[in-house]
């Protein structure tokens, strides 16, 4: 047992690179790219940087344009390499692969070697980490700087030294640039400072330092971007004022976080949907059946090592959860991308737990884990599909030869697939929809930071010639002379077909077979306007 412990520490840097190797391989050929979701706006107002665009004349302001530690990486690989998918996504999947890095230089200083390497063994096939590190979202880049931040802060306090709470303070400011939600953090670090005595005030200063350079670093930023130091408060207060009212306190119980029964908004603020939410989502597997657990178990039976992160584990899960941090009537939306800063934590916990047991029983709970995550991997990879929106791209980018009219953001999609292409053509309608008041507003923000110039009409009337493409479903009436010239409808791919056979077998509700068909069986109809 001393041997092969002594030959782990030895040759645990070809470990690494071997799990670097591995991860960057499972990552690659399960590249799943742009999503037209969230990233659709990194990815405009990462465009709109790159080419030096006016954020402030083109009425940019949102949650999303306040995040620049999310969309500035992105914009300077866009400047240096253009606007491919490779490149939306490298910011994200380097931030993947440096997590894992991470944990082993890390949980080597807290834990063990051993611990560590099998902690990034782990990492380097869990499902949640492996789709966003080719996904042009923020939470991977957030997942990373905040691991970074409280590794750095649980190692800084071990050794006093106030060249990592400097490092600490940096990092807890570039997550916080990447996400609001990163200034969660303080929590656990709280009630560590209120468990045991907290570093000397001199410490604490050296990392209020180092947040606080990120923090004037961004004033700057926004003064030269927008001509206002404090335009990320108010783009991220902008779209709240508009979209959702501002909750009245009347009485003690409107001081309780959550929505009230006839305000919820996407989800219900209960103890059962959030536990569904962990025990039914694939990008989770059943990682959090055990941690959850084991972080109790490790924070009622004090256990100085694992306390830490079982801390972090249970606050940022309850925080995230119930505290209402971006909108005050509303909890945050309960996707699983919003936990990747528990990651390394979380699979940190399963290893050091499993290290309490007989290595056969130790191999067995890990590989039944590892398992639940094949079918996972399977599930996220197929039902990220975006077949329809390539096919839509591919015909506005080369086939069609005047101007192709959709929605905004079959319109944004198409943009952002095409590469921005100068020789698109695309128009915005709000054909079968309920078009804003203002006419600025009829292509959105993220069209506006792309390619501002984009046309834009309110019904079937303001079209004059070109192709006008409709939701397959749409059943609105449209002009007589227009001609029926195509139907856009993706054929599935092997690994699809494979699972709709499967679903099919076992008569699972349609609504899981469309899951794994092509973009979610969309389908899209191409009409010619004369």
């Amino acid at each position: 047992m001393t041997v092969h412990r002594e030959t782990i520490e030895k040759r645990w840097p070809i470990v690494l690179f071997a799990i670097l190797g591995v991860a960057l391989a499972v990552r690659l050929f399960l590249y799943i790219g742009y999503q037209g979701a969230d990233d659709r706006n990194y990815v405009a107002y990462a465009v709109n940087f790159a080419q030096g665009g006016d954020i402030a004349a083109k009425g940019l302001a949102d949650p999303w344009i306040a995040r620049l530690g999310a969309w500035m990486p992105m914009g300077l690989l866009i400047k240096g390499f253009g606007a491919h998918e490779w490149v939306l996504t490298a910011y994200s999947l380097a931030c993947s692969l440096a997590g894992i890095a991470l944990a082993v230089l890390a949980l080597r200083q807290l834990f063990d070697t051993r611990l560590a390497l099998m902690t990034a063994a782990l990492l380097a096939v869990y499902p949640n980490d492996v789709f966003y590190s080719t996904r042009a979202f923020a939470d991977q880049a957030v997942g990373f700087w905040c691991a970074l931040a409280f590794l750095l802060y649980l190692i800084a306090d071990r050794n006093q030294s106030w060249r990592l709470f400097l490092l600490t303070g940096l990092a807890l400011g570039v997550a916080y640039l990447t996400k609001e939600t990163a200034v969660l953090l303080l929590a656990p670090i709280a009630i560590l400072w209120w468990i045991k005595r907290p570093p000397g005030p001199r410490m604490l200063v050296w990392m209020a330092c180092g947040f606080l350079i990120v923090l004037a670093l961004e004033l700057a930023i926004w003064q030269s971007l927008a001509g206002d130091p404090l335009y990320r408060w108010k783009a991220a207060t902008g779209a709240r004022e508009a979209l959702f009212p501002v909750k009245e306190y009347r009485t003690l119980l409107d001081y309780i976080p959550g929505p009230l029964p006839h305000e919820v908004f996407r989800s219900n603020n209960s103890l059962l949907e959030a536990a569904l939410m962990f025990m039914t989502n694939e990008e989770f597997g059943f990682l959090f059946y055990f941690v959850f657990p084991i972080s109790i178990w490790a924070i009622v039976r004090g256990h100085a090592s694992a306390l830490p992160l079982a801390l972090l584990v249970v606050c940022l899960t309850l925080l995230q959860l119930f505290f209402p941090l971006q909108f005050p009537t509303y909890t945050l939306n309960r996707d699983p991308r919003y936990y990747t800063p528990l990651s390394i934590a979380a699979l940190a916990l399963l290893a050091w737990w499993t290290m309490r047991l007989k290595p056969r029983i130790r191999a067995g709970a890990l590989g039944f884990i590892v398992a639940t995550w094949m079918p996972c991997l399977y599930i996220g990879y197929v039902s990220s599909d975006m077949s329809l929106q390539r096919e839509a791209a591919r015909f506005a980018g080369g086939e069609a030869d005047r101007t192709v009219w959709m929605t905004n953001r079959m319109a944004a999609d198409v943009i952002v697939l095409a590469e921005n292409a100068r020789s698109l053509r695309i128009g915005v309608h709000w054909i079968g929809a309920n078009a804003p008041a203002d006419d600025k507003r009829l292509a959105n923000s993220a069209i506006r930071a792309m390619r501002p110039s984009t046309p834009a009409v309110r019904d079937a009337d303001g079209v004059r010639g070109g192709y006008v493409m409709l939701d397959g479903r749409d059943k609105t009436p449209l002009p007589e002379s227009w001609e029926r010239v195509r139907e856009f409808r993706p054929a599935a791919g092997r690994l699809q077909i494979i699972g709709q056979t499967f679903l099919k077998a076992v008569h699972a509700p349609q609504r899981f077979v469309d899951l794994l068909a092509p973009s979610h069986s969309a389908s899209a109809v191409l009409y010619l306007a004369e």
